[in-house]
């Protein structure tokens, strides 16, 4: 991500800190926290992930491990965020746990550590310079999985030239078909975003 794009996306969630509150799930760009559960429960459906390691990018506050931690108590989770303010508050939150990791960084230009499962769950839908970006990002996070990818992508925004950009469900499938064949794509119940989980 280039160093303006990055400066767009802090200025993004320090607006929404100030409006909304830092441990808040709208500081972290979602509409609302039940939004944020959907979501997440749409792509815990990846795989059983019990003594399994996984990869959250963008993990913002942590919770998609708060989401599964009952369902799957022997998850190895890392979270990686480039946002301090939200790391400090996973790490507040979840960091205790032996089973958890969190780390700093842009993963976009950062080293991937290898997991079982990586996930992204919103993180692919910040407008950026470079506009064949996502498919290189794709690319880069299946690289860093061992069993499976799943993605969580917006294909409707209220503001079409804003900070977040849509994306076609089709066009993200017909590309990770270029990667493999084990791919599996759902609606969401609201239909303005997709999970599509791309398996090795």
């Amino acid at each position: 991500m280039e160093p303006k794009d990055i400066a767009t996306v802090r200025a993004y969630h320090s607006e929404r800190i100030s409006r909304f509150g830092e441990e808040s799930a709208e500081a972290l760009g979602w509409k609302h926290a039940d939004a944020q559960s959907e979501r997440f429960r749409e792509i815990a459906q990846i795989g059983n992930l019990n003594r399994r390691t996984l990869l959250d990018v963008g993990c913002g506050h942590g919770d998609f491990y708060g989401s599964v931690k009952d369902n799957y108590p022997e998850l190895v989770y890392t979270g990686l965020d480039q946002e301090d303010t939200f790391l400090k508050i996973a790490v507040t939150r979840y960091g205790k746990d032996p089973n958890t990791k969190f780390l700093r960084g842009d993963f976009q230009s950062c080293l991937l550590p290898m997991c079982d499962y990586v996930i992204c769950c919103g993180g692919l839908n910040y407008r950026v310079s470079e506009p064949d970006n996502i498919y290189q990002m794709i690319n880069k996070l299946f690289d860093s999985c061992r069993v499976g990818l799943g993605l969580n992508i917006l294909k409707n925004v209220d503001f079409e030239d804003g900070i977040l950009m849509p994306y076609s469900s089709s066009k993200i499938f017909e590309f990770c078909r270029t990667l493999t064949s084990k791919i599996d794509m759902k609606d969401s119940q609201n239909k303005n975003n997709f999970t599509i989980f791309v398996y090795r």
